[in-house]
Parts: structure tokens; C-alpha cells; sequence
């Protein structure tokens, strides 16, 4: 879904640095797009099934004591054969929720009507990669997709459905975000999220570190001057000056896939736990977890920066070969952004 919600000042995570505030729940792997830069780390293992409603809903009542709110997403979580039961489930313990959709919903009608049902539901983000289907689909490789994600933002803006667009930042989109805004907004979004691409090197979508700190500093301009834009994926202070958070991932959140097993974040492959035979308490306070969030990025260590800022994205130093700061610097592209 390429959401990231690490900045928890910018999210509106409700987090008070107690517990979690909330947690990912990876309802299914099944997804109808398939995304080049796709943040599911079992992209390529979808095959199996996931748990039912029923394991779904047993496993929600485990979390609920621990969570101020939950996160649904996939794959494309409205995929789930039991989807209408989890929701039915959720709005029946008066648990919030936010609802992380591509917008491909095989019955626009069908989800609407059980969404503007549902008062737990808080906001829909949708996936809006480029303001037209060349930019969009470049990303999820599915033609149709750009038109199906509108329709569906359109006809939920209208419905009175609080929504908002996800955005990951490409070679194709880069230098196309005032289009971008212009466009979602006027679907109906209640505001923009923009992230960076978080995965393994894919030279043929992401942006360049220039192209990415270009886009990043429009986005800042505009959001500066009033414009309803969020920025995720926190990138390391050296890098990106701003005012977010250090990366909460295993702190104030986690992930639930979808057979569930445990991860700090749905862009990390580390497992804490499986909640099919751990307790919900046992995954929270597990050494892997601890482990997790006491890293400190060889770069890092040392610098005055690192309690305001922690090293950006903790998954990106699992996924590259090296920190995003070495890249930028090694790259000699590396422009300080403040505003």
C-alpha cells in the first residue's frame, strides 16, 4: 500500500508514548494490482491463505486491550472472502479503524454501503500514484487501475467518507506533485500522503536521490502554505529537515500479517512473534522487538541529531546495503532541505 506512519505529530497517530497507539492488520495477501515497488514483504509468497474472519475477529479481541485503533490493509484487505464480518466485527466492539484500500473494490456499491454503515470507520487511504493512468500505472502494472482507484475516491468523497490519497514517490511522479494535489483535491480527498519509495533497490521506479529531494522540497513548500499534504517514511535529519518524529515502527505500532505472525513494520521482514501461539504481552515485550527499536545506524552513532531524529526509516538499513545517508552523500547529490 506503500504507507508509512512514522511521523506521528504529521499522522495523527494518538500515541501519548505509552503502549501502542495502534496496529497494522495484513487481512490478506490477495491483491488485484501488482505493484513494481510493492511495500508487502510476502509479495512473492501469496499463495497461502489467511486467516479466516472468525481467527481474525478472535485475534482483534487479543489486540483490542493493547491498541487505541487499527489499520486495515493487505494486499487489498477488501479482497478478504470475510471482510464484511472483520468490519462488522470491528464496529460491533466500537474499535476505530482507517481502512487502507488500492480503490479497486469489485462492488463499488456493495463497500460503500457497508463502509457508510460502519460509524468506527475513521478515513479511507487510497493509493493515487500520478495524477493520470501513466504515472499511476507505472507503479501498479495494471491498465484500469488509475480508473478504478478515481471512481472509487470520487463516489467516497461524495458519500460523505472522510478520504485520503497515498502517494509513493517514483521517476514517474517526481516532478508532477502540484498536478498531483490540484488533482486529488479535487476528487475530494481530504488531504495528500506522500512517502518515499522503502524496499530494495529498484533503479527502474524509485526516484533519484535529486529527483526525490526535489519533490520532497515542493511538497514541504505546500504544505507550508496551507495545502492538506502529509509527509511519511521518515528520512534521517542529514538528509531532510523536518519536523516529524524519529521512526515509531515497534514502538508505537506493529504489523499483522496476514497468518499472524508479528513485524515492527509492515516494510520490515523481521518477525517479533506469532500471535496464533504467542500472547499478545509475550510479542510486545520480546527481545526481537527490543533489539529492533535499540539499533543505531553505524552512521549515526554519535550524532546530536539522533534523539529528534533516530536514523529515518529503521526497515530501509535492513533493506539496502547500506543507510540512506551514505547513499546521498556517496551519490554527491545530497542538498540539506530546510524550511
Amino acid at each position: 500500500m506503500g504507507d508509512c506512519a512514522c511521523h506521528a505529530a504529521d499522522l495523527n497517530l494518538r500515541w501519548d508514548g505509552e503502549g501502542l497507539a495502534f496496529a497494522f492488520l495484513e487481512l490478506t495477501p490477495a491483491c488485484n494490482n501488482r505493484c513494481v515497488g510493492c511495500s508487502n514483504v510476502f509479495a512473492e509468497r501469496r499463495v497461502a491463505a489467511p486467516l479466516s474472519g472468525s481467527d481474525w475477529c478472535s485475534l482483534i479481541d487479543r489486540l483490542s486491550p493493547h491498541v487505541r485503533w487499527l489499520k486495515l490493509t493487505g494486499g487489498e484487505p477488501t479482497l478478504h472472502p470475510d471482510f464484511a464480518q472483520i468490519v462488522a466485527h470491528l464496529n460491533h466492539r466500537g474499535i476505530p479503524f482507517r481502512l487502507l484500500t488500492n480503490g479497486r473494490w469489485l462492488d463499488v456499491t456493495e463497500t460503500l454501503n457497508l463502509l457508510l454503515a460502519t460509524p468506527v470507520l475513521e478515513s479511507l487511504l487510497i493509493s493515487l500514484h500520478g495524477p493520470d493512468a501513466r504515472s499511476h500505472e507505472a507503479f501498479t502494472v495494471v491498465a484500469g487501475s488509475f480508473a478504478d482507484a478515481v471512481e472509487t475516491i470520487r463516489r467516497a468523497s461524495e458519500a460523505g467518507l472522510l478520504v485520503a490519497s497515498s502517494t509513493v514517490i517514483t521517476q514517474h511522479n517526481w516532478d508532477r506533485v502540484e498536478e498531483l494535489v490540484e488533482f486529488a483535491l479535487a476528487l475530494g480527498v481530504d488531504h495528500l500522503a506522500f512517502n518515499r519509495y522503502i524496499g530494495a533497490p529498484l533503479p527502474s521506479l524509485e526516484a533519484t536521490p535529486t529527483q526525490a529531494q526535489c519533490a520532497l522540497r515542493k511538497i514541504m513548500a505546500l504544505k507550508a502554505a496551507g495545502i492538506p499534504l502529509r509527509l511519511g517514511t521518515p528520512a534521517p535529519q542529514c538528509v531532510l529537515r523536518t519536523n516529524g518524529s524519529p521512526c515509531l515502527a515497534g514502538l508505537a505500532f506493529v504489523t499483522v500479517d496476514p497468518w499472524g505472525k508479528v513485524r515492527p513494520c509492515n516494510h520490515a521482514e523481521l518477525v517479533v512473534g506469532d500471535l496464533l501461539g504467542d500472547s499478545v504481552a509475550a510479542v510486545l515485550n520480546s527481545p526481537e522487538l527490543r533489539d529492533w527499536y535499540s539499533a543505531v545506524p553505524s552512521l549515526c552513532v554519535g550524532c546530536e541529531l539522533w534523539e529528534v531524529c533516530g536514523g529515518g526509516c529503521r526497515a530501509e538499513c535492513l533493506l539496502r546495503t547500506e543507510p540512506l545517508q551514505a547513499h546521498f552523500v556517496r551519490a554527491r547529490e545530497f542538498v540539506p532541505l530546510a524550511l
